[in-house]
């Protein structure tokens, strides 16, 4: 009965913490949303981080050249500190996914 979880299809407590961080970089309810959307899309794409290291130069890519300028250009916001700061924290959550995957392997294999 006691625990609350802030987790709901997989958005977490740092997607929400960025969108409230989105309301003063960008501005109001559209700055939310935008960032948001970029928040979860990039959070999705962690999934590539279970393919060990290839997983991580697609993420790379896809979300710096394919997904973030769509995003940008749907949204109407712009390159700061917070979509940045966003790409690198996904992007290392990719990283460990990835680790914990070689490991695995390792472990799996010996």
């Amino acid at each position: 009965m006691g625990k609350i979880s802030y987790s709901l299809f997989g958005i977490g407590g740092f997607t929400i913490f960025f969108s409230i961080l989105g309301f003063f970089v960008y501005g109001g309810l559209k700055g939310i949303l935008a960032v948001f959307i970029l928040t979860f899309v990039l959070e999705l794409l962690t999934i590539l981080g279970l393919v060990p290291i290839l997983g991580n130069v697609g993420y790379f890519f896809i979300g710096k050249y394919l997904l973030i300028p769509k995003i940008f250009s749907l949204t109407g916001i712009y390159s700061t500190w917070l979509s940045t700061t966003i790409f690198w924290f996904e992007f290392g959550a990719s990283v460990i996914i990835s680790i914990v995957m070689i490991i695995f392997i390792i472990k799996w294999f010996d």
